[in-house]
This record gives C-alpha cells, sequence and structure tokens, in this order.
C-alpha cells in the first residue's frame, strides 16, 4: 500500500541510534519521500545529517519528540557528565558499561528509555528500526500503534567485538524481538544465513549498501592529486575512511617499504584516533615521500577526491564474526566511483572481487604480501585496465537505482501483508 495522496501523507518513524546518520538511512528516506511518504527521523542522542554524495539532503524532519530532553539522552548527559570521556573516567565508563550489558534485560530498558515520549507522538502507519539497539523500542511502538515494523539490521551486532556475555545478551535480545517484524532485511547474504539460522526466522531479505555515482562525476574534474600536490604520473592507492584500530593502518604504511615501483604513493584520506600515531609511523620509517594524509572531506565532494585514485584498499581485519562477514561501504564507494579495490580477505569482499575481477584480496596482515600485491598490479598495465573496465559492469549492477527497488518492495509487501490480515492477532511484547 502506498499513501493516499491526500494533503496528510501516511507517515513512517524511522529509529536509530547513530548520531551521524548514515547512507543506508538516507537513501531509505529519500526513496520514501518520493514515494509520497511523510518520515520523521528519531535518534535517542540527536541525529546529523550528512548530504548524498550529489549534495542533496532528504527533506525528512525529526520527530517532534527527538528535540525534547528525553530521558535517554539525560540518562546519558548525567553519565558522561559525572564520569568524563577521558582517562581513567573513560575506563570507568567502559567498565560499568561492561558490566551492565551483560544483562538483556538492561539492554532492553536502556535502549527503550525514550518509549513514553515516541506514544506522545503522532501515530505512524509503519515502524523501520535500523540496528539491534533499536529493535526493542521499534517492537514496543508497533504493538503500541498497531502498525508494521520492518527491521533493517545493518550488520550481526552480537558478533561484534564484545565479551561473551556481552554478546549473549544481545543476542537473547534480538531473540526475543526479531520474531515480532513484520519483514527483516540485512546487508549481504552471509548475514542474513547467520541471522536466519541464530533466531530460526525466514525470510531474511538482503538489500546491499550500494551506492550511485553523482551525475557528471565522470567527467568532472578531480580534487585529489591537487589538494596534496600530486602529478598524474604518480599512482594513487587510496584508504579512505576513519583512522581507527582493528584495519591493519600500520601494515598498509611499512608496505610502502617494501614497494619497488617508486611512482606509487599510499594516500589516506580520513581522520581518527590513529592519525598521530601513523604519522609518527610515516616519519620513523621515512616514509614522507611515499605515504601521504588528507583531512575527511564532506560526503557530497567525497566521489571527486575517491575518483582521482588508480585503486582502492581495504585492509579491515578479520578478528570477530561481524567483520569476518562484513561488506564495508567504503567497497561499493569505491566500485561506484570507478576504482578496483584491494581488499582483506573477507567471505563477502572476495565474492564480488571475483563475481566482478574488479580487484584481488591480499594477506593485510602482512606488509610484504600488501606491496608485492600493489606492485603486481601496477608492473601490469592490462590487469589494471581490465580491473577498469571491469568495475563499469559492476556499478552498473550494485547499484541503488536497482537495490532501492527491491527495498521499496520489501516495504510495500510488508505494508500490504499488514493491513490485508485483519485476523493478525494483536502484537505481544513481554
Amino acid at each position: 500500500m502506498m499513501p493516499s495522496g491526500d494533503r496528510n501523507p501516511d507517515k513512517v518513524l524511522v529509529l536509530t541510534a547513530d548520531h551521524e546518520v548514515d547512507r543506508r538511512i538516507l537513501q531509505q528516506i529519500s526513496l520514501l519521500e518520493s514515494a509520497g511518504w511523510d518520515v520523521n527521523l528519531y535518534s535517542p542522542l540527536g541525529s546529523c545529517v550528512v548530504p548524498f554524495a550529489d549534495g542533496q539532503v532528504p527533506a525528512s524532519r525529526p520527530s517532534p519528540r527527538e528535540a525534547g530532553n528525553s530521558l535517554f539522552r539525560f540518562t546519558y548527559r548525567i553519565f558522561r557528565g559525572i564520569l568524563g570521556d577521558r582517562g581513567v573516567a573513560a575506563v570507568v565508563k567502559r567498565c560499568v558499561w561492561r558490566l551492565l550489558s551483560g544483562s538483556s534485560r538492561f539492554l532492553d530498558r536502556f535502549h527503550t528509555l525514550s518509549l513514553q515520549e515516541l506514544k506522545q507522538a503522532p501515530r505512524p502507519q509503519v515502524i523501520i528500526a535500523h540496528d539491534l539497539p533499536m529493535l526493542p523500542m521499534g517492537a514496543r511502538l508497533a504493538e503500541h500503534f498497531s502498525c508494521p515494523l520492518i527491521y533493517d539490521s545493518h550488520e550481526f551486532f552480537p558478533g561484534q567485538i564484545m565479551p561473551w556475555w556481552e554478546s549473549r545478551a544481545w543476542k537473547n535480545l534480538e531473540k526475543k524481538y526479531i520474531g515480532l517484524a513484520d519483514a527483516i532485511i540485512t546487508v549481504n547474504a552471509s548475514i542474513a544465513e547467520v541471522i536466519g539460522h541464530q533466531y530460526g526466522v525466514a525470510p531474511v531479505h538482503v538489500v546491499q549498501n550500494v551506492v550511485d555515482a553523482p551525475p557528471g562525476l565522470f567527467s568532472a574534474e578531480k580534487m585529489l592529486r591537487t589538494s596534496i600536490g600530486l602529478g598524474h604520473e604518480e599512482r594513487i592507492v587510496l584508504y579512505q575512511g576513519g583512522l581507527s584500530a582493528g584495519r591493519n593502518l600500520r601494515a598498509i604504511v611499512l608496505a610502502m617499504k617494501s614497494v619497488r615501483n617508486k611512482s606509487i604513493r599510499l594516500v589516506f584520506l580520513g581522520d581518527g584516533e590513529e592519525f598521530d600515531d601513523l604519522k609518527d609511523l610515516v616519519r620513523t620509517e621515512r616514509l614522507d615521500q611515499r605515504v601521504f594524509f588528507h583531512p575527511r572531506v564532506a560526503q557530497d565532494y567525497l566521489p571527486f577526491y575517491t575518483s582521482d585514485a588508480d585503486i582502492g584498499i581495504i585492509p579491515y581485519v578479520a578478528n570477530c564474526l561481524n567483520n569476518r562477514l562484513c561488506t564495508p561501504n567504503k567497497l561499493y564507494e569505491f566500485l561506484a566511483f570507478g576504482i578496483p579495490v584491494l581488499g582483506t580477505d573477507l567471505v563477502e569482499v572476495r565474492r564480488i572481487l571475483d563475481t566482478y575481477e574488479c580487484g584481488c584480496v591480499v594477506d593485510m596482515a602482512r606488509p610484504e604480501s600488501i606491496g608485492a600485491a600493489i606492485d603486481a598490479v601496477f608492473s601490469d598495465p592490462c590487469v589494471l585496465d581490465a580491473w577498469k573496465r571491469n568495475v563499469r559492469v559492476a556499478r552498473q549492477e550494485l547499484s541503488w537505482q536497482r537495490e532501492g527497488v527491491r527495498w521499496l518492495e520489501i516495504f510495500e509487501s510488508a505494508v500490504n501483508k499488514m493491513n490485508m490480515r485483519d485476523d493478525k492477532p494483536a502484537r505481544r511484547v513481554s
């Protein structure tokens, strides 16, 4: 069922725990608004909307309750204000959280602190809960408003790096609520299989985290080389994203010591807690002329930087189940913006690179292997040219124009089934 087209379009309430709302959510909101739905976005801590790659921002407004002093935000701010965010205080806060989060009851209560506020908001016709922390609230609101619930899991949340007792608590929480969703969606087939097997639910739909290149990208002037002073004769291996621990960033810096081709440059595009350590490593290893840093750029400018590289690198560490099964956003961005990829040997990364023959996987834990792979790519122009041709095919098939249609079909199907089943028993949340 689509909105009736009258002056008061049907409402969708989108729940996310993210402060900086990610591209997947924004693309869905844009689709819904184009189809005539009135979308309210709610985040317990307030949300920061990042523009699309083409500079457009969805017209969605925060829920009327988002601007208020929610109990969730009040509790969070008191906790943060008392303990602070650094030094011993940060350690204490992490320890307290680890202790409490071993209880699924605590997680349930904590992530539904804003429930009573949202029950006072205008009635939505559909609720979309993004990721596990928002599932309990989504389920309880769907029961209260007697409306469909769509659960969009961006990852296998309990499979992240965390103590076993916290992982168990999250699994228990997900098991409690996931069966109440009218549609379950995730980002790739591997995670869909794990979710289905773990909780005995089906179907688990797959809508990939793809992105489309902005119009005119491939004829527009590029920005990366100019901004860091590199010429067109120099070849760029690009890492873009957060400079965070657990991503083998030191390894790709050290790999440049063994790269024989002196025209190759490694560029980090992004910021993060590892920045200072990486800069120190570059100086210590005397790689100042081979490794460059560029600060994070706004999302609407990113394609014009990314597309100036020769190859992208995704060096994630497969140190937990979620990482082993993930499909990083950067993989789809590289392909959408015309860039082949060297990636860690992760299940879904390998599947995409092998299917489209637009890159290869490398042992990202060993600098020598990374260096050899980089040299191999640039030593045979035919290989790189073939990869770039294949990227054009990949970006046509791995597009939001395609995946967005699939997502909207799943959404409409869930709404229609709910509306057609008048005899459906009331949703029960214990």
